[in-house]
């Protein structure tokens, strides 16, 4: 067969052989096949998994050209995890309080929809929830329907309850816009008025942020 006959050559895709051309950069050198360049420059580190299943998510990573890393070194772009129960978690879930990281914690299904779409994903649908929120309410202000959905959803899954009516009894107010009744409002009862990155970047570090410069005024 063609890997007794050929045994030091490589076995690449033709989305990869395109992308490489396209790109003018060297064909991956890689022991196993490179089907896809939808992870290349990612480094992917694995937890909670048996095994097996280890094995078939790392063939996955490198199919997509990305690389696999067994620890959180300094290069890990991305923890795939079953949940955050493992040290490795609580490990990554630390450096991201403490602003050392941004490796992004997400679930199996980010990397099987990244194969699927050939396109590397946004993370935030893929996060795995903490009650980040938790007790805190949430309503937004200037966003469109698409967005105001997406974000209710991420504030539901890390602990917030989004509420359409703003009242005294919020927390935040999430804004696209600088004035209108809502902004008004907010600024009379002193509710912080945040960006929808500040709330995004809120759930992707496990912790509620310093408002900072992400505070409208």
């Amino acid at each position: 067969d063609l890997a007794s006959k050929y045994p030091s050559a490589k076995v690449v895709g033709v989305e990869c052989l395109r992308y490489c051309a396209l790109h003018e950069i060297s064909m991956p050198q890689r022991a196993v096949p490179v089907l896809d360049c939808t992870l290349r420059g990612n480094c992917i580190s694995l937890s909670g998994f048996n095994t097996e299943k280890k094995a078939k998510l790392g063939d996955l990573v490198q199919a997509l050209g990305g690389t696999i890393s067994s620890g959180l070194s300094v290069g890990v772009t991305h923890l795939v995890a079953n949940d955050l129960l493992s040290e490795k978690c609580k490990y990554a879930i630390k450096l991201l309080q403490s602003g050392q990281s941004d490796i992004k914690i997400v679930n199996e299904t980010w990397l099987k929809d990244c194969w699927l779409c050939r396109r590397l994903q946004s993370e935030e649908k893929y996060l795995i929830p903490m009650d980040v929120f938790k007790g805190k309410r949430i309503s937004c202000t200037g966003l469109d329907v698409p967005e105001r959905t997406e974000l209710s959803k991420l504030a539901k899954r890390f602990g917030a309850v989004f509420v359409a009516n703003l009242d005294s009894k919020c927390s935040y107010l999430v804004a696209n816009i600088a004035s209108g009744a809502k902004i008004e409002f907010a600024q009379r009862r002193e509710i912080p008025i945040v960006t929808q990155q500040w709330l995004v970047d809120c759930c992707l570090h496990y912790v509620c942020l310093p408002l900072n410069s992400e505070i409208i005024s």
